[in-house]
């Protein structure tokens, strides 16, 4: 089951880190993290509970506590200190009931079946400040990979199948696997425990300069066409079928919804009224209307690889971080206010070769030269100026996609099957296929297999049509374009600030995955998105021209 799979994951992220400094804040602009112990469960408690398990709160003190996301309000940074926190063993009880009647209730249910809408006082829907333990800041919804926030609901939220809520409680905690491993990178090697498990860094041996670390390596021509951008299809208008438990009038005060209440299941326009008729599933901001979804796409060149460290040495030898001329005026500031002189995951080193070391998660190396730089987006867009190129447009991007093999083909469901079949490939084991996932002809660097890059070159199979390798995993890329809605978008009738609290221009898009991506969320429509000066993402670029 894949719940279950993404709570081992989870739990082995925390206990790389020894216990006593569980409380610690790796990133001041974070919760400690003994706070994502509680977060993951209250997050699934508040959206399953009273929709999927129909059980009342069992400890709403918590499940209010934990349920806040990460960005404190006003800008400012957290005031909390370790005391004002329960104890570990606390959270850890609260975790371990909640995940004990999650799986026992997710192991009998249908996930086609539809949900009407959560009475207005259900857990999940209150929160607020007022519902804050004295000492606690409150803190509003989080960045989207950096997951959470506040569950948000209202009369008007309607129908949505079961198995989209279990899918947003999976790929919830499997973004928080990735955003928390960003917290403890940052955390000294002394309070970290490595698994004994855990796979070797990939470092080339001898000094010879790699291929891939040229900065004028050829770049691949992409000829000019027509991309789908986004999932078409929508959130469908529809009026559910009449039945004795649903009360028609609209200003009862039933739990019921009304009969003309809207439906929020995803689906194509032409699955009519089945939800259970798609296996696809994508958050709100991945879909399109199906009229604005082909893009065509002017030919451009685009890196074959993504950015290497050995190519960003360059930019770093050359002055870059000093040459006011490369960076616009915002990043400009913030480069100058934060001290930014070079990449966060590299770190300065007379003794070594190149000057620098790379910072792992559990141990340093000597810059690894064929590495895809991870930098913030305004470092990307300083060096694709500095280089005579541009940063992509997500169109672009997944033009240069088309044809990476194992990946999911997200513009058909699997031939033949109707709404009984997908049923019973649900039940009982749970959504586990539900959403696309890439196939055993995957290569890439992604999905937990390891704690840190691989060369860019290390996966040719990870190749697209046009000659580009390595779009999904090992580093997420920045792109071009903010953050902002497709056209036809609805959010989420039950998260309604998962991806419209982010359209505000302030928020860009990031395309691909890491090594800490869930191989579920290696689609090509799935948007990750981050500002433009965070510089702790696994992230890295490739340029155009």
């Amino acid at each position: 089951m894949q719940y279950r799979d993404a709570c081992a994951e989870t739990d082995r992220l925390f206990a790389a880190v020894h216990p006593d400094f569980l409380t610690s804040r790796p990133v001041l602009e974070r919760h400690r993290l003994l706070f994502y112990i509680g977060h993951l469960e209250a997050f699934d408690w508040n959206l399953l509970a009273s929709r999927v398990l129909r059980q009342p709160s069992f400890h709403p003190v918590f499940d209010h506590l934990f349920a806040f996301g990460i960005d404190p309000v006003g800008g400012g940074l957290p005031t909390d200190v370790p005391e004002d926190w329960p104890a570990l063993d606390e959270i850890r009880r609260y975790r371990d009931m909640v995940r004990d009647r999650i799986e026992t209730a997710i192991a009998h249910v249908d996930f086609s079946s539809p949900i009407q809408q959560v009475p207005a006082d259900s857990p999940g829907n209150r929160l607020s400040a007022s519902t804050m333990p004295a000492g606690v800041p409150l803190m509003r919804a989080e960045s989207p990979i950096s997951g959470g926030g506040n569950i948000h609901s209202d009369a008007g939220d309607g129908i949505v199948s079961v198995g989209t809520l279990c899918l947003v409680a999976l790929e919830h905690r499997q973004m928080h696997a990735e955003t928390l491993a960003y917290l403890i990178h940052q955390m000294p090697y002394e309070r970290k425990r490595m698994p004994p498990d855990a796979a070797p860094m990939v470092v080339a041996s001898g000094r010879a300069r790699p291929r891939a670390a040229d900065p004028d390596a050829p770049m691949c021509v992409i000829p000019s066409g027509t991309v789908t951008v986004g999932l078409p299809g929508r959130f469908a208008s529809r009026s559910p079928h009449r039945s004795p438990e649903v009360d028609t009038d609209r200003h009862s005060t039933s739990n019921h919804a009304s009969p003309d209440v809207e439906a929020a299941v995803t689906r194509r326009d032409d699955e009519h009224d089945d939800p259970s008729r798609t296996p696809r599933f994508g958050w709100d901001n991945e879909w399109v209307d199906p009229a604005a979804a082909q893009v065509p796409v002017p030919s451009f060149e685009i890196d074959r690889w993504m950015v290497t460290n050995g190519a960003f040495l360059r930019f770093v030898e050359a002055g870059g971080y000093y040459e006011r001329s490369w960076w616009r005026d915002e990043d400009w500031a913030w480069r100058q206010t934060a001290g930014i002189v070079h990449p966060a995951f590299w770190e300065a080193d007379a003794h070594a070769a190149d000057g620098w070391r790379w910072r792992g998660m559990f141990a340093s190396c000597a810059l690894p030269l064929d590495w895809p730089v991870y930098v913030s987006r305004a470092e990307a867009a300083a060096y694709a100026r500095f280089a005579g190129k541009r940063l992509p447009t997500e169109a672009e991007w997944l033009r240069a996609a088309e044809g990476v093999p194992g990946l999911p083909d997200m513009e058909s469901r699997p031939p033949g099957e109707e709404g009984d079949k997908v049923r019973d490939r649900l039940s009982p084991a749970g959504p586990a296929e539900w959403a696309s996932k890439p196939t055993s002809g995957f290569t890439g660097n992604a999905d937990f297999r390891r704690w840190d890059p691989e060369p860019v070159d290390a996966a040719p199979l990870n190749r697209s049509r046009f000659g580009v390798e390595g779009q999904f995993g090992n580093g997420w890329e920045w792109i071009a374009d903010p953050f902002a809605p497709f056209p036809g978008f609805t959010a989420f009738p039950f998260y309604r600030g998962y991806s419209a609290d982010f359209f505000d221009d302030k928020h860009f898009v990031l395309k691909g995955g890491s090594p800490r991506t869930a191989a579920r969320m290696l689609r090509p429509s799935f948007r990750n998105w981050f500002q433009a000066h965070y510089p702790y993402v696994y992230a890295g670029f490739r340029c155009v021209r």
